[in-house]
């Protein structure tokens, strides 16, 4: 499919304006990859990354975490082990994330880290 150059430049800023709002109201970036990849990164410590990738399921597309940094909260393991297998809830693995990664963050700039 062509797309006119206008057009592409107006879908660029509205992705872009899209992620920005995202940033602000979720604490994270997303970086969306051609092969259906999204990458995660907490913009509270941004070693704190995840790739999920698209799985087909019955009741519509599902994700799967396939990848991640080498940052996030000491309590990494057991936040994958509850939310991503027990849960199966990646909104909840991300929230929890997102909450240490923030008080982490706050606490060594009090402390001045």
């Amino acid at each position: 499919m062509w797309l006119s150059p206008l057009l592409l430049q107006v879908f660029t800023a509205k992705t872009d304006e899209f992620k920005q709002a995202i940033a602000s109201i979720l604490g994270v970036k997303l970086a969306f990859y051609p092969n259906g990849q999204v990458r995660v990164t907490s913009q509270f410590d941004l070693n704190a990354a995840f790739v999920f990738q698209p799985t087909s399921a019955s009741e519509g597309m599902t994700m799967q975490l396939v990848a991640q940094g080498e940052g996030g909260p000491e309590e990494l393991p057991q936040l994958m082990r509850y939310w991503v297998e027990q849960e199966q809830c990646i909104p909840g693995f991300l929230a929890s994330v997102t909450l240490q990664c923030y008080e982490k963050q706050k606490m060594e700039e009090e402390h001045g880290f």
